[in-house]
């Protein structure tokens, strides 16, 4: 006898997708309001912040022969998503440097960099012997369909939410010279960017990325143990816990190091002198192998040196955490570096007190070859290119240690939102050097102002990548700064730092968008900042970055100058002497006055009248140039201007044996449409001009004047 059906009013259903299943019959009405709440929850557990953890295991061995290593990756991915995973992306950024067709070698050239381009097959790097296995078993790799450094693990079975696989492969990398981050200059070493790494799943999916010198990275947090292997006389730095208390004692007695250069000489047959010079010691032939550990960081960089001097000391936090903190350097920088403890320690406090308290066990600088430009950071460790300059090196450091807060622990995605590291990170910089410096010369200030004024800045909120190479300096690092001290100044400076240490509170370890960014700020002030986070996106200038107040300046006086490139007013008017010589005019004397500056007003002039002591007469130059910025259609900036010029171009010899000087005056009048650029990386100058010159010659009592026609010119450089 087969079962009744149900009535009208019920049903029967199985919902495994959302995770509940239904074998009894309901009532349609219960059934309906149990199924808005199933709905409910699993829409309120995908809007949850989730993060996927990777955790390291590898084991590397470095061959300073041929400039390589070897290495083996056990990798522990959990998956921490919503989400049932097919495959992982993987970044095999040393890939990078393998050829010159990588996103790394086209940028590079685009922003007018050509070493790696031309670099000779010697110099490449490239990744290479992998045998990807995931929990024992072959996976197969696929190759990205654009990008060599990128490639696709497909999993052998499924990776469910909350479930966990174990990632292992053998790797080989030849190093290349260090052009950018990673590699070798000699037998110096840089290894950065250098293992397999996963790249990032979060709610925005998945986020491959090409190795990029103008533009960072992204990556999971997780725990690192890290064995590298190296002949026994080199010095590592690297990022944790050395876990070898023998290796600390060795270290602590480098404080004391010297290696110089050594010149030899030798005879070769025809008496030939060779000259050479041995730029590192010889390696030892026994090896030692070096542990580090740490947990919650993203990222890890190590560097080897044997040339190394190692200073130590111990820093002291307010709540009284004590940190250890070391300084890698070479004797030939030893100088400047002399006091790089203190300023790693000056650092960590600063931002410590401002911002949150540094969670890691150990902080260090390490000096990186002359090859490498700047600095980069990396979890608890930075490197920075040679300097002479102390105070140089003080604000580099401070720089590059703070990203172990707004990138270390704060790992946003900087690829996509670089502000949210570099410019931040240099909104506490640059206090950190107002309280130690004088104040310094405002150069990006005015060079951001003249790009703003003439529309060719970009938006704080824009892509790293996307950025011209100038506008990535002053709008992601320079202008994001200014615009924090502006959201400074709406908020107050204790409600600001407020804001700031709860935010770093609440996403810590995590990984902040620009959206959580803002939301933490208003929750924490109390306050709506659309106004001011409206900014973000777009171009021009900051309501604190317009100037006042005008100054008139004599040229010879340099104090009045230097005033103005520390504090800048919006007009600056200079006078001084000017001087000139021709064959007729002889030599020449007189007085200029121009309100020409960075940036240029919209109304400039300059004017140099002179007196001639060879004709005898007034000579001089002159121009006036008014430009229009509000453009219209493909035009960016319109101008309009007048030239004028007037001096002596020939003489006669009089049958009274006196001189007589002819002159010439030249005007010449125009206008210039200059053309907006489509795209801002573009370094192309496009503009319709026309100009028109007006020509007087002065002969034997009389002056001819003669029109040269108008000539309309297009120039694309």
């Amino acid at each position: 006898m087969s079962p009744h059906p149900p009535p009208s009013n019920s049903y029967e259903l199985g919902f495994k997708e959302l995770g509940f299943t239904f074998t009894k019959r309901y009532p349609l009405k219960k059934l309906v309001l149990a199924l808005l709440i199933a709905i409910s929850l699993q829409l309120t557990a995908f809007s949850q912040y989730w993060q996927q953890e990777v955790n390291y295991t590898i084991d590397v061995s470095l061959n300073d022969k041929d400039h390589s290593i070897d290495a083996f990756e056990r990798i522990e991915y959990i998956n921490k998503s919503p989400d049932t995973l097919h495959f992982i992306w993987f970044h095999l950024w040393p890939n990078a440097y393998k050829n010159d067709k990588t996103a790394y070698s086209d940028q590079d050239l685009e922003n007018g960099n050509t070493r790696f381009y031309f670099s000779n097959r010697e110099n490449k790097g490239y990744i290479n012997k992998l045998d990807f296995k995931v929990n024992n078993v072959t996976a197969l790799l696929e190759d990205h369909p654009q990008h060599i450094d990128i490639v696709k693990l497909v999993l052998p079975g499924p990776l469910l939410p909350g479930q966990k696989v174990s990632i292992t492969t053998p790797f080989h990398v030849k190093l290349p010279f260090n052009y950018s981050r990673m590699g070798h200059d000699g037998e110096s070493y840089q290894l950065t960017q250098w293992y397999p790494k996963p790249a990032v799943y979060d709610s925005k999916g998945w986020h491959p990325m090409p190795y990029l010198d103008q533009g960072e990275f992204y990556s999971e947090f997780g725990s690192f143990e890290v064995s590298i292997t190296v002949p026994r006389n080199y010095v590592v730095a690297a990022t944790g816990e050395l876990q070898n208390p023998t290796e600390l004692n060795w270290m602590k007695s480098r404080s004391s190091f010297n290696w110089e250069p050594i010149k030899t000489k030798e005879k070769l047959k025809g008496g030939i002198i060779k000259t050479s010079t041995q730029l590192f010691p010889a390696s030892d032939r026994e090896s030692k192998t070096l542990v580090y550990k740490l947990d919650k960081i993203h990222d890890f960089a190590w560097f080897a040196d044997k040339r190394f001097i190692v200073n130590f000391d111990t820093c002291k936090l307010a709540s009284g955490k004590i940190i250890n903190v070391y300084t890698y350097y070479t004797t030939a920088n030893k100088k400047s570096w002399k006091r790089s403890i203190q300023f790693c320690k000056d650092a960590v406090r600063h931002y410590s007190a401002l911002v949150g308290e540094y969670p890691y066990p150990v902080v260090s600088a390490v000096q990186g070859p002359q090859s490498f430009g700047g600095g980069m950071e990396y979890p608890t460790i930075t490197v920075i290119s040679p300097t002479n300059d102390e105070k140089e090196l003080d604000g580099t450091i401070a720089h590059e240690l703070g990203h172990n807060w707004f990138y270390g622990i704060l790992a946003s995605n900087e690829r996509d939102h670089p502000w949210m590291d570099e410019g931040i990170n240099t909104y506490y910089d640059h206090k950190y050097m107002r309280s130690k410096y004088p104040p310094e010369p405002q150069l990006e200030s005015l060079y951001f102002e003249y790009k703003a004024i003439n529309h060719t800045d970009q938006p704080i909120e824009t892509p790293a990548e996307k950025f011209g190479v100038v506008n990535y300096e002053l709008v992601a690092y320079h202008k994001t700064g200014v615009w924090m001290n502006w959201l400074e100044s709406v908020l107050g400076t204790e409600a600001c730092n407020k804001a700031m240490q709860d935010y770093y509170r609440r996403w810590q370890f995590r990984h902040p968008q620009p959206e959580d960014f803002r939301a933490s700020i208003e929750e924490s002030s109390g306050k709506k900042l659309d106004s001011v986070f409206s900014l973000l996106n777009k171009p021009g200038l900051l309501p604190n970055q317009y100037r006042s107040g005008t100054k008139f300046v004599f040229a010879l006086n340099v104090k009045p100058i230097q005033e103005y490139l520390v504090h800048p007013y919006k007009e600056l008017y200079l006078i001084g002497p000017a001087l000139g010589t021709n064959s007729y005019d002889k030599f020449m004397l007189g007085a200029f006055f121009t309100n020409y500056k960075m940036p240029v007003s919209r109304l400039s002039f300059f004017v140099a009248p002179m007196y001639s002591f060879g004709a005898k007469r007034l000579a001089g130059l002159g121009t006036l140039r008014f430009s229009s910025y509000q453009g219209f259609g493909w035009v960016r900036k319109i101008d309009v201007f007048f030239n004028g010029s007037g001096f002596a171009y020939d003489e006669f010899l009089m049958l009274n044996k006196k001189k007589k000087y002819f002159s010439f005056s030249k005007a010449s009048f125009g206008f210039r449409f200059t053309a907006k650029e489509k795209d801002p990386r573009s370094n192309a100058l496009k503009y319709l001009q026309a100009k028109t010159y007006i020509i007087s010659e002065e002969t034997f009592g009389q002056i001819t004047y003669d029109t040269v026609g108008s000539v309309i010119t297009q120039h694309v450089p």
